[in-house]
């Protein structure tokens, strides 16, 4: 089966001093799979994601996606409100500033759903919310990643999320891919930057 999303030796330099924010950098994602991008602050995962999301243009390599979504999200409001746990009835004609923050996360997660996406790019989708709300939706995410089989790209710092949440990790460190794959692999591994990320967990 082809990926859904492949990512071929991307490098992104700074205009006028030639510094790369990533380098180097190459994955795929199939369908079902969700790539969790963990680093720390500045290691170029949100780079990372906006150069798929071309929001930003490479400097070098290529983003290749397959398909193109239909726009269909009329259709699909009352459907995708129940798939992310809102009653349509209650809250299909609510506007953002008459919604919880948890309430305003599934909305935004069935926004991203409304147009069928072959793939999914999130961008530390639970950050700002209280630990107890983002267990919640971390369960519910699991739930949907099985439901819906899409490609996903999902940016995080939490280790323990992309734990969770991950069918595959990748560690970004100063703008290189230092590692790609399994949560049981990076469990494994004895990358120093990775025995870093466990021991904060």
């Amino acid at each position: 089966m082809n990926p859904v999303l492949q990512v071929q030796d991307l490098r992104y330099e700074l205009l006028g001093d030639g510094r790369a924010l990533v380098d180097g950098v190459s994955f795929t994602v199939g369908v079902g799979e969700t790539l969790v991008l963990l680093g720390r602050s500045g290691s170029g995962k949100t780079t990372t994601l906006k150069l798929v999301n071309r929001l930003l243009v490479p400097t070098n390599g290529a983003v290749l996606i397959a398909g193109e979504p239909e726009d269909r999200i009329e259709r699909r409001v009352r459907e995708l409100l129940v798939l992310v746990g809102l009653d349509p009835d209650t809250f299909g004609a609510r506007f953002p500033h008459q919604l919880s923050g948890g309430q305003r996360q599934r909305v935004g997660v069935a926004r991203a759903l409304a147009v069928d996406p072959p793939l999914l790019l999130l961008d530390e989708p639970f950050g700002a919310l209280d630990p107890i709300t983002r267990l919640e939706l971390q369960r519910e995410f699991r739930g949907l990643q099985g439901r819906l089989g899409k490609a996903m790209v999902f940016v995080t710092h939490d280790v323990r999320e992309g734990l969770l949440l991950g069918t595959r990790l990748g560690l970004l460190d100063a703008g290189r891919l230092i590692f790609l794959g399994t949560p049981d692999e990076f469990r494994a591994s004895a990358l120093p930057e990775v025995r870093q990320f466990m021991e904060a967990a």
